[in-house]
Parts: structure tokens; sequence; C-alpha cells
């Protein structure tokens, strides 16, 4: 019995300017791979919703290589998109052929969300699957029960900007470390994940009490400078768990940018 099923599709470029979240995944992608595969379900950690038993489509952007006769595979934490297709008790080979016919009606629409999201370019295919065994989709499939809410402690996130990073951060409005580059000095770092990790050196306050942040981030495969609110930075969640952004509290007094992205 097969366990899933997979295609590649090749990228063929990816262009940040029409991503919706831009630097997301490795500018070296050079497949999405799509797979059907059955799953167990249970708790979702970021919402707190139990995920039904049964097979899910998934779509990940991925850097394949070849490497020593086969392949390494490399991507970023939580990117991607799955949709459940069939709710089922257990897996058949059967349920999976249904599944795969499911499938190849919704790839397309999980492949757009990748164009949208990532700004990955690719030609659709003509077909999907198609060395998967497949069978007409029942007219009647069972339906999905409800998903079943799980009570859980709330996870209290850690307070980003303390009253003494605000007073450098005052002291530090933009441009007034222009023209330093990575000799700037650090005055609060963020990480969070696997792999995210933001250095500020600059900010200013919002009109509506948010505070706009510069700063050199990444999210673990390139570094780049930029901006962000810190409302978004405090949206930010990372799977499994949901934990969100925390604050470095031993980051040392004067330490630069060279210093922390050595």
């Amino acid at each position: 019995m097969k366990e899933r099923i997979k295609q590649y599709i090749p990228i063929l470029s990816i262009d940040d300017s029409k991503a919706i979240e831009p630097g997301r995944i490795h500018k070296e992608c050079n497949q999405i791979e799509l797979e059907v595969r059955y799953s167990t379900g249970g708790v979702n950690y970021m919402t707190g919703a139990c995920s039904p038993r049964g097979y899910y489509l998934h779509a990940v952007p991925l850097e394949i290589e070849p490497c020593y006769g086969g392949n390494t595979f490399r991507s970023v934490l939580g990117t991607g998109i799955k949709d459940c297709l069939l709710e089922v008790k257990r897996q058949t080979d059967k349920q999976l052929e249904i599944a795969c016919s499911i499938a190849e009606e919704r790839a397309p629409l999980l492949l757009e969300w990748c164009r949208e999201h990532y700004g990955v370019q690719f030609e659709m295919p003509a077909e999907f699957f198609p060395d998967a065994a497949k069978r007409p989709i029942p007219s009647a499939l069972p339906k999905p029960s409800p998903a079943k809410h799980v009570e859980t402690k709330p996870i209290r996130g850690m307070k980003l900007l303390t009253a003494g990073i605000i007073r450098k951060l005052e002291k530090h409005p933009f441009g007034s470390q222009e023209g330093m580059g990575d000799d700037a000095t650090v005055l609060v770092k963020f990480f969070g994940g696997a792999a995210y990790t933001f250095l500020v050196t600059e900010g200013e306050r919002q009109e509506d009490g948010d505070w706009l942040l510069f700063g050199k981030a990444t999210y673990g495969y390139k570094w780049e400078w930029g901006y962000s609110l810190l409302s978004e930075i405090e949206r930010q969640k990372f799977p499994p768990f949901g934990l969100g952004v925390e604050r470095d509290m031993y980051l040392a007094n004067g330490a630069t940018v060279a210093e922390l992205t050595a």
C-alpha cells in the first residue's frame, strides 16, 4: 500500500514584486512538491482546533540538489499550503485513489496560492499525478465531522519593547546610523521559529502608537535590510506550537550587525 503520491513542478523564477509574502522562501527553490498523503490528524497548536484524520494535498516550494547519488531537499519551516481532500478513519488503496482524483482538481488552486504568496513562476501541468491510480469521485462523500476545539492555555507572548529599548530607539530615528552598514549598533534583537532573526538598528513611533523598525533580518537563508511594524512582528507565529517572536535578553550592549551575522 502506498502511503503518499508525489509530483514535482519546476520553478522557472521567483519574482518578489508579485508576492504577498516576499522573501519568505529560499531564493534557490527550484521545485514545488505536490504530495498526497495520509495524516492521522490531531491538535493544531496554532489554532487550537483538531485536524481531521484523512488524506491531504500539500504544495511546498523546495530547493532540490543532487548529492552523492541522491537528492538533498531544503525548505523553510512553515511555508507551503495544505488542503484536506478526504476525511477517512483509516488508509486504504481505494481511499488513496479517490484522494488522488480529488487532488487533480484542487492542485491548480494550491499552485496558484504559491504563485500569489511567494512569487514563484512556473508552467501549469496539463495533468496531475499521471502515474497514480485514480477512481471516480463518489457522488456522496462522507461528510467531514466538525473540527473539535481543544481548550488550551493561551501562550503568553514576551514583551518585545521595554522602557530601556524605547529610550534607545528614541535616540536612533531613521537615518541616525545611515551609511554605517554592518557596523551599525543593534538596539534590540528579535528571533523566533527555527531561523527568523531581526536585528533592529533604528525605529520611529507612529501616530497610532505602533513602532516602525528598521534593521537586518533573515528567515535562515539570506540577510536583508528592511522595515517591519512592531505589530506585525507580534502577530508572527511559528509552527508546530504557534510560539511567537522573542527578544534576546542577553544582547551585549554596543553589539554590531557584523558581530551578530558573522
